[in-house]
């Protein structure tokens, strides 16, 4: 084992350019776009002003990054976009196309039968190195708080798949010696952003992930000041859209609702909410790993005695004919086989980060049941840990935790 992991390192290292080419249609005031720094990257436009007739703009840029091997420390790249104008506007990207060295079968080009978020799962989730890719926010209020466009690169040294590990790097080994002057790996995506019209499409600034909103269990909707029904709640969709009506609420961990065993799980969850006048649901693991997953550099999949892995891209929701199921499902049947947990930050150290940190989603003093299995004997909990990381893992049935209803509540008919 030792003596492979030493040709890995020697040979299989992909080489990738991260340069940022400008397409740019229309116009919608002011935007500037910044970023892609450190690692010797290149860019031809480091920020621009776009002014518009049509209320849209795009922006393709083609992704490059420097050296990856296996065990090689996590390339983090940012894309910063700014609105300094007077419009609000919501943004998205596309993949246009993905290239992995020169097999067809790695070629990917979007069309109507391969989405982005398709190619995007790929990218994510069926290498041995990930590429993934997340918009911290789906808009950009004029001159408001910046959107970035991150990007990370890694490949973890012993990722339990040795003949995955092996194939690519012989691969990649081999691509290198035959195309010493090919980029490997290339990846093309486009920026979009237009106008932000009341009720339209797009991203609800209004309900972020993770934003403070009081709700009346009893009158169904939102209130103003802390009471009996007025309580403490966080938006737990991971991305609420202008057009829903709806958005799921998860009451803060510190109101005092109720406690028990996993078995007696649902006995619980009736007494809780057997006032409340209000739609509601159990609290899965798959609505925390759905929120985790939008952090690229920091939310882990971890394993004993394999290395870390970065959780990936959890969006695409079609069936994968492989496992049939879904990501999510797999990624979640993958925790439970290898005895995994997923860990995730609950502080920020800068202001940057702040769009990617889940302190609602801590809790010191105790733990909080989520109603999924986790094996026969232990039930998907979250908790904190003792370096004051979040953890989503398999708590002992017989444990004692906190029972959390999610709240399906009514949108406030005033929007943006």
């Amino acid at each position: 084992m030792k003596r492979k992991h030493k040709i890995f390192l020697k040979a299989n290292i992909m080489s990738l350019f991260f340069i940022a080419v400008s397409f740019i249609s229309g116009t919608l005031a002011w935007f500037a776009y910044t970023g892609l720094s450190d690692v010797a990257t290149e860019i031809d436009i480091r920020a621009w002003n776009i002014e518009l007739n049509d209320g849209k703009t795009s922006n393709d840029i083609k992704i490059a990054l420097p050296e990856i091997s296996p065990g090689m420390d996590t390339i983090s790249e940012v894309v910063n976009i700014n609105n300094l104008g007077d419009t609000d506007a919501i943004v998205n990207y596309s993949i246009v196309s993905a290239r992995i060295l020169d097999s067809s079968e790695d070629n990917y080009v979007a069309s109507e039968t391969l989405s982005t978020e398709a190619i995007q799962d790929k990218l994510s989730n069926e290498y041995p190195f990930h590429i993934n890719i997340s918009l911290t926010k789906g808009y950009v209020l004029a001159k408001g708080e910046k959107a970035q466009l991150q990007v990370s690169v890694s490949w973890p040294f012993d990722s339990g798949d040795d003949i995955k590990d092996s194939e690519w790097g012989s691969k990649a080994y081999n691509f290198l010696k035959k195309n010493p002057s090919q980029t490997p790996i290339e990846i093309v995506l486009k920026l979009n952003a237009e106008q932000m019209m009341k009720g339209g499409k797009g991203s609800d600034p209004n309900y972020d992930a993770g934003k403070v909103v009081l709700y009346d269990v009893q009158q169904d909707k939102e209130c103003y000041a802390l009471s009996e029904t007025c309580i403490k709640t966080f938006v737990l969709d991971s991305n609420n859209q202008q057009k829903d009506d709806k958005v799921r609420l998860l009451p803060y961990f510190t109101n005092n609702l109720g406690t028990s065993t996993f078995d007696n799980y649902n006995n619980t969850f009736d007494t809780i909410t057997a006032d409340w006048n209000v739609e509601k649901t159990y609290l899965k693991a798959d609505d925390i790993l759905s929120l985790i997953s939008t952090d690229v550099n920091n939310s882990l999949f971890v394993r004993a005695s394999l290395s870390d892995r970065i959780i990936g891209y959890m969006g695409y929701k079609e069936i994968i004919p492989e496992y049939s199921k879904t990501r999510l499902e797999r990624e979640l049947e993958n925790a439970k086989l290898k005895n995994g947990f997923y860990q995730y930050k609950i502080n920020h150290i800068n202001q940057d980060d702040k769009d990617r940190i889940f302190s609602y989603l801590s809790s010191s003093d105790s733990c909080i049941w989520t109603n999924s299995d986790y094996n026969d004997t232990k039930a998907f909990g979250i908790k904190n840990d003792v370096n004051n990381n979040g953890r989503l893992y398999g708590i002992d049935k017989t444990e004692s935790c906190k029972v959390i209803p999610v709240i399906i509540g009514n949108k406030k008919k005033e929007q943006i």
